[in-house]
């Protein structure tokens, strides 16, 4: 993983983006997905998502939501830029979740002008995440936004983890 990224970098890329092994992208999902970047501010785009055939509409750029329900994670966009001065200060994370979690974290400061959302389907989920990989997720969230309080997200009781995303909400001490 990190050798890849190092290697996207090395060529010049200006924006890198991954995707989970198993999961596909339309023809024009790259080509839609970088209009977002025509925001001069813009250094992070996501777009929206299809899980078992059902489409996720995701909103405009909401912190809490964010954390609630990990909905950027999917097709997340990076200007390379953003990825180097990352690169610089701090070791690279083993996993897509984690990297894109690290890097949501650099531009949350910077608000919705940096995060960017591009209301189109150009990522498809062909394979359902694990428990683990879920909890993986919610693990990096708060290491890389520093939520130091182990109760700071929790799954409220009588709601059922799906494939599309696991209901969480936000609590702060």
């Amino acid at each position: 993983f990190s050798a890849l990224l190092h290697a996207a970098l090395d060529a010049g890329c200006e924006v890198i983006g991954c995707v989970r092994a198993g999961d596909t992208l339309p023809p024009h999902a790259l080509a839609t997905a970088l209009e977002g970047f025509a925001e001069p501010a813009a250094q992070l785009v996501y777009t929206d998502s299809e899980h078992a055939g059902q489409p996720w509409f995701k909103p405009a750029w909401n912190p809490e939501y964010a954390l609630a329900s990990d909905y950027p994670l999917d097709l997340l966009l990076v200007r390379s830029s953003v990825l180097a001065d990352y690169m610089e200060q701090n070791q690279l994370p083993a996993d897509q979740a984690s990297l894109a979690w690290q890097m949501l974290a650099t531009v949350w400061p910077k608000g919705a002008t940096a995060v960017i959302h591009v209301p189109r389907v150009l990522y498809l989920c062909n394979s359902a995440l694990s428990t683990a990989e879920k909890q993986a997720r919610t693990d990096a969230a708060q290491k890389a936004l520093a939520i130091t309080e182990p109760a700071a997200r929790l799954t409220p009781s009588g709601h059922a983890a799906t494939a599309l995303f696991q209901p969480r909400r936000v609590q702060r001490p």
